[in-house]
């Protein structure tokens, strides 16, 4: 008899009850398919068809939006997906499907977007003079012959003896370092 008793759960009060059905409620109309309400500024309404119509093609956005009574020019479509992408408010898959990434439409600020590929003008070519100049000198070009390397000890060797105390002391340092601990001796 007691164990019967102990696996009765006490009756759920009437207001937990209520929130609970009121929860349920919302979850369904949340469901419910949303149709964007379009607003006659093309990117914001782009930007909510892409949001209720996930993994949709420029082209299928393309032939959605030039249906709208707004008189939207389609070819601009993909551009302005390109720049909503760059600015953060779209992504792309593999197939080139878009998704949005935020919840909600801010403008794009076109200034940021375009810093990236703005193309820097060349300054203006000076036009040749007709003064004379300077009469061309004569160039002597000096054919050095190819010498042959000289031994590495034998450069070592000049190395060294050009070295003041404290540049072998770093030379030293900068070796250790770069042979690794097996050759470290402690310095004076």
């Amino acid at each position: 008899m007691q164990t019967a008793n102990a696996t009765a759960q006490p009756p759920t009060p009437p207001e937990v009850l209520k929130t609970v059905r009121e929860w349920a409620a919302d979850d369904m109309r949340a469901r419910i398919p949303r149709t964007p309400q379009y607003t006659g500024f093309l990117t914001r309404d782009l930007f909510l068809f892409i949001q209720a119509n996930p993994k949709s093609t420029a082209k299928q956005a393309e032939n959605v939006i030039t249906k709208l009574p707004y008189k939207y020019n389609g070819g601009s479509v993909g551009t302005l997906l390109s720049q909503m992408m760059r600015a953060g408010l779209m992504t792309r898959d593999e197939e080139s499907r878009y998704s949005v990434a935020v919840d909600h439409y801010y403008p794009v600020n076109l200034s940021k977007t375009r810093k990236q590929y703005k193309v820097r003008k060349n300054k203006p070519v000076k036009q040749a003079t007709t003064k004379p100049g300077p009469k061309p000198q004569t160039v002597v070009a000096v054919v050095k012959t190819e010498q042959q390397p000289q031994p590495l000890t034998k450069n070592l060797d000049q190395l060294l003896a050009q070295l003041t105390f404290p540049q072998a002391i770093e030379l030293y340092k900068k070796l250790r370092d770069m042979l690794g601990s097996a050759t470290r001796m402690p310095l004076p």
